[in-house]
């Protein structure tokens, strides 16, 4: 297999990993890639960092990119993005891969466009050939949304640039140990008061066309001093790293 087919192979096999567990809570995070192995799946962020790690063991570079929460202008009590995928660097390129449902993006010339590019041109995405949308059978959508309407619904959704998106990293050499976290009331409200924080300081710049690709690859506490925020609730990876 090429270094291609195995990304492919990975990215796609999330899904039919066996369940030996049942299905995790809807707030539980901090697991280790090795957990998400024994639960047969997880959630789209530990799938994407268990995908970036499995690259990683192939030798190839990987690393996880989240798509952060935006109203719909359109609908402003419907939440958009929210969602955690992957980057792969194959043949001197960063490409998009979503463990999660299926679906990565490859043009007609057999080259796997990275978030950056998508993010500016959505025919990438949405008009990619036929045998490698049927190929990938992309899920999670309702069966309303097929064909090149679940792919515009899903570029609307995680790459319109209103949407902010946040490059991170994940090392397999340096496994994350986080802590389980359940939904106590108290998480939940740091979580809460953590994620408005950022979100006030994404969406005014995502606004003014600021977002650049600096500001993508910052880690959670690069983040909080570049935007002046002091009141950081929930402790980064990188203070648990260094504490």
């Amino acid at each position: 297999m090429t270094d291609a087919e195995k990304v492919i192979a990975l990215s796609q096999s999330m899904d039919t990993l066996k369940r030996r567990f049942p299905p995790p809570p809807a707030f539980l995070y901090g697991e280790s890639d090795e957990q998400t192995l024994l639960k047969g799946g997880g959630h789209c962020s530990c799938r994407a960092r268990l995908l970036c790690a499995l690259c990683q063991v192939l030798g190839l570079e990987a690393r996880p990119a989240m798509m952060w929460a935006w109203a719909d202008p359109a609908k402003p009590d419907v939440l958009l993005g929210g969602h955690t995928v992957a980057e792969v660097y194959l043949d001197g390129q960063w490409g998009f891969f979503d463990p999660q449902h299926h679906l990565y993006c490859r043009t007609h010339d057999g080259s796997f466009p990275g978030m950056a590019r998508i993010r500016k041109n959505p025919e990438l995405l949405c008009c990619m050939p036929e045998a490698e949308v049927t190929r990938m059978k992309a899920t999670g959508y309702p069966s309303a949304t097929e064909g090149e309407a679940l792919f515009r619904y899903y570029w609307y959704k995680n790459f319109d640039p209103r949407c902010p998106i946040s490059i991170s990293r994940h090392d397999v050499n340096e496994p994350y140990v986080g802590p389980w976290n359940w939904a106590t009331a108290e998480f939940r409200q740091r979580q809460q008061h953590d994620y408005e924080q950022f979100k006030k300081v994404l969406f005014a710049m995502a606004a003014r066309g600021e977002l650049t690709e600096s500001v993508y690859r910052m880690n959670v506490d690069e983040f909080r001093r570049f935007a002046g925020i002091t009141d950081g609730q929930l402790v980064s990876w990188s203070s648990r790293r260094s504490a």
